[in-house]
């Protein structure tokens, strides 16, 4: 079989380096859209982000403590923490229940959360380009192909009447 080209530049250029074997399992993956939103968080929220996409399964929920989550990413307060658990729920990124004790959270597609940030006004036009680049590779729709941000009302393009973002509850129209 033929090698891939990120196995030929692995092969040149970091010979015989071991990685952790994806086929076994213990690893997670983050969407690749993500690569592209990053400048949406702060770093703190992008840490507890991560790791509750760590701790999600196949279903995409994911079970904790709030202590243990203060204790793994080492916050000497749960009441700081909690912070960056209501921003990204305030924003779309987590869901959010309690039950028996414990905290669960599912991670929405960012897909989603990035079109109700999108409708919202939220995302600069100067990063929408790179954005619309790699959703289209991804073969998604283009924040380009629902225009929504102000300046696309300046040129013309209409924004759903009263539509709101579903992430904030904020009216766009």
């Amino acid at each position: 079989m033929a090698k891939s080209r990120e196995e030929k530049i692995r092969d040149r250029l970091f010979p015989g380096v071991l990685t952790f074997n994806r086929k076994l399992g213990g690893f997670t993956t983050v969407p690749i859209i993500l690569r592209r939103l990053q400048f949406l968080f702060s770093a703190r929220a992008w840490q507890v982000y991560t790791y509750v996409l760590m701790r999600t399964g196949e279903a995409g929920v994911a079970w904790l403590t709030y202590q243990e989550v203060a204790h793994d990413l080492d916050f000497r307060s749960v009441a700081k923490l909690k912070v960056y658990f209501e921003e990204l729920v305030r924003n779309g990124w987590l869901l959010h229940r309690s039950s028996s004790a414990k905290e669960y959270f599912i991670a929405p597609d960012p897909h989603t959360v990035l079109e109700s940030l999108h409708v919202a006004g939220r995302i600069p036009g100067d990063r929408r380009d790179g954005i619309d680049e790699l959703l289209d590779l991804l073969d998604r729709p283009t924040l380009g192909a629902n225009p929504s941000n102000k300046e696309d009302v300046a040129e013309g393009h209409a924004r759903p009447a009263g539509s709101e973002d579903k992430a904030g509850g904020i009216p766009v129209g």
